[in-house]
């Protein structure tokens, strides 16, 4: 019995020709086929990605955090046109820029100060919250109030540093001059008794608001906040209503002299009439070349006119 022989090898095709050959033909041109070749399985098996796509797509995810990987898809497209040069190009400058933002909240006591970062002024004050771009490493930072010298403080940022929190304690003081119209109100800082106006008050602390009130007999009192923020050497002028309608008087003298009117001066004597609030005053009148005085008490009424004529004794 012998030997079944071995199948037929199946026929080769022979290579294409002519239109159908792809291979240069004379001028430089190639013809492609005229229609798509025709699929076996209705099927056809998943495509492959290059391999350099895949090492872009990688090297994207590796480098970008995760708030920036919506773009991995933009850049593994920009990849097919760039290529794989192009897209590490591209992933390390988005991952560079999520690096540098950074989100700083600074916070002072009191509020209300400017803020400056590596000498640029921010918009706003304390609170203040920004968000910029900031290389690592370090950076200056100024808090300050108009009444004092701002505090500066060194950031030391590090690439994991996305939120930074500073407080600055702004402990500061300053000069208050306070004037009344009319003058010669008792002054009260907080409800404390201080004196007389005009009178100035040195160190007045920032680190909290105070309220100044004025109270003089005659005039309804006049309470004012102080601001925190100010300068250095702030004026306050509180001005008083009178409770009744103001009266006139009329101080005279035998020679020209200096009048103070409840311990605040008042001019020059004259023969003109002067406003001046209804009630019961002390009037001073001062010759300084000669050293004479003369005293009295003057009664004003109201929307009345006074005059007094003082002597040397």
């Amino acid at each position: 019995m012998g030997l079944p022989s071995p199948p037929a090898p199946a026929p080769v095709a022979p290579p294409p020709v002519g239109a159908e050959s792809g291979l240069p033909l004379p001028g430089g041109y190639v013809n492609q086929p005229s229609s798509p070749a025709v699929a076996v399985s209705s099927s056809p098996a998943p495509a492959r990605k290059p391999l350099w796509r895949v090492k872009a797509e990688l090297l994207v995810e590796m480098w970008l955090p995760p708030k920036v990987l919506v773009a991995s898809g933009v850049t593994a497209v920009v990849a097919v046109v760039l290529g794989f040069g192009g897209a590490v190009v591209l992933a390390s400058t988005l991952a560079g820029e999520a690096r540098n933002a950074r989100t700083i909240l600074v916070r002072s006591s009191p509020p209300g100060a400017s803020v400056s970062l590596d000498e640029a002024r921010l918009e706003g004050a304390t609170p203040l919250i920004v968000d910029v771009k900031l290389e690592d490493g370090p950076h200056t930072l100024k808090v300050g109030l108009a009444a004092g010298t701002p505090a500066q403080r060194k950031l030391q940022l590090a690439s994991d540093d996305r939120f930074v929190v500073v407080t600055e304690s702004l402990q500061s003081a300053g000069i208050i001059r306070v004037e009344t119209r009319p003058p010669g109100a008792r002054v009260l800082l907080d409800g404390r008794d201080v004196g007389t106006a005009p009178l100035t008050l040195p160190g007045v602390a920032t680190d909290k608001p105070h309220v100044l009130e004025a109270r003089k007999p005659g005039y309804r009192s006049s309470i004012s906040p102080v601001p925190v923020e100010r300068p250095a050497d702030h004026t306050m002028v509180l001005a008083l209503e009178p409770t009744r309608a103001a009266g006139r008087v009329v101080v005279s003298t035998p020679l020209p002299a200096i009048i103070s009117l409840d311990g605040m001066p008042w001019g020059t004597t004259s023969t003109s009439e002067r406003e001046c609030p209804p009630g019961r005053h002390d009037v001073v009148v001062r010759v300084a070349e000669l050293g004479i005085e003369a005293r009295a008490s003057v009664d004003v009424p109201e929307r009345g006119v006074a005059r007094y004529f003082l002597s040397f004794d």
